[in-house]
């Protein structure tokens, strides 16, 4: 049986990132909890979310115990960082790639904002939880550990943004394939490519930069092939953000972000032009 298991090494990870992860996700698994009590749909997100942990819990929770251990020293020592080995049966791999998946779902749900008291995961505790999932996926494939210095710490790989607006005067750079333009009280954003943790926070920053200086600012997602929970929380932002300053926040769509966005419950909250 032994034989079969793989060692997963957590290298350098960020204990004070990683109670602030744990504490997010605590809050969000009792709200669902709640929901799914008073909710007798089975499909739904905190229905499918709480049975996966259940699920995993029943099948690697013991592997976990001494790591959980080691961790809670660290804590209770207050060290920065702290170096972890699991030994784990390779389905942990696919098992943590359906967790993220689902977990992004549900930072997609709690971006619309109608149901839940519980924020979108907190960007520093997004990047945590992609990397430690990623370990898991990454090491139960045979390949090696990439430690979070190397990880967190590149901000030209997670955040990178290259390439020039078409406005000399943006005070943002924007990611390749981006644009911003002018035009009397009116400003438009172009988008192309994914909106994820590399770049949602150009997005993030474009918009806060355009919001407060215009009476009407566009949002061009037609380009935009991809869009998770972190962008949507962009976009509800933007939105909460323009609607205080009486500013005119409007957006154009492609079918992937309008899935999204739909899901998301937030198509009748954002101005969407056909």
């Amino acid at each position: 049986m032994n034989d079969d298991l793989v060692d997963v090494q957590l290298i350098g990870l960020p204990v004070a990132v990683h109670h602030q992860a744990s504490m997010h996700m605590k809050a969000l698994q009792r709200e669902f909890d709640l929901i799914r009590q008073g909710d007798p749909e089975g499909s739904s997100i905190p229905h499918r979310l709480l049975a996966l942990i259940g699920e995993l819990s029943d099948e690697f929770g013991g592997v976990g115990e001494q790591p959980v251990e080691h961790l809670d020293d660290a804590v209770e020592r207050g060290d920065e960082t702290v170096d972890l080995s699991y030994r784990i049966p390779p389905s942990a791999g696919p098992a943590s790639e359906r967790l993220g998946e689902l977990l992004d779902e549900a930072d997609a749900y709690c971006a619309g904002g109608a149901h839940l008291l519980t924020l979108v995961t907190p960007l520093e505790a997004l990047r945590y939880r992609k990397w430690f999932l990623s370990q898991f996926i990454r090491q139960t494939a045979g390949l090696p550990p990439v430690p979070w210095p190397d990880y967190h710490g590149d901000d030209t790989q997670l955040f990178g943004v290259s390439g020039t607006p078409d406005d000399g005067d943006s005070p943002v750079n924007l990611p390749a394939g981006w644009a911003i333009g002018h035009r009397d009280d009116t400003a438009s954003l172009t988008v192309s490519g994914p909106v994820d943790i590399v770049t949602a926070p150009a997005l993030r920053d474009a918009l806060a930069a355009l919001i407060p200086a215009q009476l009407h600012v566009a949002v061009d997602l037609t380009g935009c092939d991809f869009l998770d929970s972190i962008g949507v929380s962009v976009l509800m932002a933007a939105h909460l953000r323009a609607s205080q300053q009486n500013v005119e926040l409007s957006f154009r769509l492609s079918d992937p972000a309008r899935r999204v966005v739909t899901i998301s419950g937030l198509a009748d909250r954002l101005h969407i032009e056909n």
